[in-house]
């Protein structure tokens, strides 16, 4: 089973994403409304296969939590989600590793197409 890690402090939009990603066989899925918790659960699960987080939430963005990906040597796919223009996380996020930028709303096939590159 693959593991992903999907951060969002939008509790309702957090479970969809579980419910879509529950639609693939083969996963592994962990939810965290917040960072703390996920950077604790990276800590000690280096093995996870993609995370899918937030471009802005409440304690840090994503630019900073994708340092801490890079930190603690994870080898995985990373995706943004973001009701911000496109343009405007990837002036923000150019010197970092990023496979995806998901616009909000979006639909669930985006997030199936992202979860079959894992």
């Amino acid at each position: 089973m693959k593991k992903i890690a999907i951060i969002d402090d939008d509790k309702i939009l957090l479970s969809c994403l579980v419910e879509i990603i529950k639609l693939i066989d083969g996963f592994q899925i962990y939810s965290f409304v917040n960072a703390r918790e996920a950077y604790s659960f990276l800590e000690k699960n280096r093995d996870i296969k993609a995370v899918l987080i937030d471009y802005n939430m409440s304690e840090i963005n994503a630019k900073e939590f994708i340092e801490i990906i890079k930190k603690f040597e994870i080898n995985c796919k990373i995706g943004i989600m973001s009701g911000y223009l496109k343009d405007e996380i990837e002036g923000s996020l150019k010197q970092t590793k990023v496979d995806v930028i998901i616009q909000k709303p979006f639909n669930i096939e985006i997030i199936h197409n992202f979860a079959k590159q894992i």
